[in-house]
C-alpha cells in the first residue's frame, strides 16, 4: 500500500473527538432540556397564578369571594398619584393615593384673603366711627357757636328795642327796607 492510502485508512479509523454524539447521550441532553423547560414553565405559571390567576373566575356557575375593604377619603378631589398596584397588600394607615392639593390651597388662599379683607373693613369702620365722633363734636361746637350768636342777637334786640322806646337810639332800618 502506498503511503497516501495508509494515511487515509488511519484517518477513517480514528473518530474525531466531539464531532458526533451517541444516541443515548443525545436522548439524555434532550430530556434534560425538556425537564428544564418544564420546570421553568411551571414556576412561571405558578407565579402568575399566585399573583393574579387565582382571582380570576372562568365558569358560569362560580361565585366570587373577595376580601375587600371600602376606601373613603375624608375629602374629595382629583387623585394625583396612586402608590399601590393591583392586588398588592396594604396595611391600615398606609397611604395608597394622593389627592391633588391645588384646589384646597386655592380655597385656603381665598379664605386668607377674605380674612384680610374683613380685617381691612373692620379697620375702615373703626376709622369711620372715630371720624363720626369728630363730626359730632364739630356739630356740638357749631351748635354752641350758634347758641352764642342767638343769645347775642337776642341781647342786641332787647338793647335796641329799649333804646328805641326811650328815644336815645336811632331807628335802624335794614338795607333792603331803606328807601332809595
Amino acid at each position: 500500500m502506498t503511503d497516501t492510502m495508509q494515511i487515509a485508512h488511519i484517518r477513517a479509523a480514528i473518530p474525531i473527538a466531539g464531532s458526533r454524539l451517541s444516541g443515548a447521550k443525545l436522548k439524555r441532553v434532550a430530556l434534560a432540556l425538556a425537564l428544564l423547560a418544564s420546570v421553568s414553565a411551571a414556576s412561571d405559571y405558578g407565579r402568575y397564578y399566585w399573583t393574579a390567576g387565582r382571582y380570576l373566575v372562568s365558569t358560569d356557575d362560580a361565585y366570587v369571594d373577595a376580601h375587600s375593604a371600602l376606601i373613603s377619603p375624608k375629602i374629595s378631589g382629583y387623585v394625583s398619584d396612586v402608590s399601590v398596584n393591583d392586588n398588592e397588600f396594604v396595611k391600615a394607615g398606609q397611604v395608597i393615593a394622593h389627592i391633588d392639593p391645588r384646589d384646597y390651597q386655592t380655597a385656603v388662599d381665598e379664605a386668607r384673603a377674605n380674612v384680610s379683607a374683613a380685617q381691612a373693613t373692620i379697620a375702615t369702620l373703626n376709622e369711620q366711627i372715630a371720624q363720626q365722633g369728630l363730626i359730632v363734636e364739630q356739630a356740638r361746637q357749631t351748635a354752641a357757636s350758634d347758641q352764642a350768636a342767638l343769645v347775642y342777637s337776642q341781647q342786641d334786640f332787647r338793647r335796641y328795642t329799649d333804646l328805641e322806646h326811650t328815644g336815645y337810639g336811632t331807628v335802624q332800618v335794614p338795607s333792603k327796607h331803606r328807601p332809595i
